[in-house]
């Protein structure tokens, strides 16, 4: 099934053995994965996870840009469609997006959002 060649490609990265200061790349990782083994569940992985981007506790800012910037990634095959780049660039109403998160006081925040915006 397409969970266990996620759960064989994890134990093939090691990510079990990551330090405080790896995690963000582990989650990069983990979208990494669940975007190449499920591309029709990526605009949920979005939906879900986009509000986090605003709070103010930097390790929920760490997971969501990350995964938004994977989620980019993943894109280059312009599956995602222009509505959600743009959702996952400039934000919406409620929610900011990676131009923004460029500009956050943490530093892992600023250097995935740039990775994100890399991968245009």
């Amino acid at each position: 099934s397409q969970n266990d060649s996620m759960a064989l490609a994890l134990e093939g990265k090691r990510l079990s053995k990551i330090t405080r200061d790896q995690y963000d790349e582990a989650i990069a990782e983990l979208t990494s994965l669940f975007c190449r083994h499920h591309p029709s569940k990526r605009e949920l992985l979005l939906n879900f996870i986009h509000p986090f981007l605003g709070r103010k506790f930097p390790g929920q800012r760490v997971a969501t840009v990350t995964a938004l910037a994977q989620l980019l990634l993943s894109g280059a095959d312009t599956a995602l469609g222009d509505d959600l780049v743009s959702t996952i660039l400039q934000g919406t109403d409620s929610n900011i997006g990676l131009v923004d998160s460029a500009d956050d006081t943490d530093a892992t925040v600023k250097k995935q959002s740039v990775r994100g915006l890399g991968h245009l």
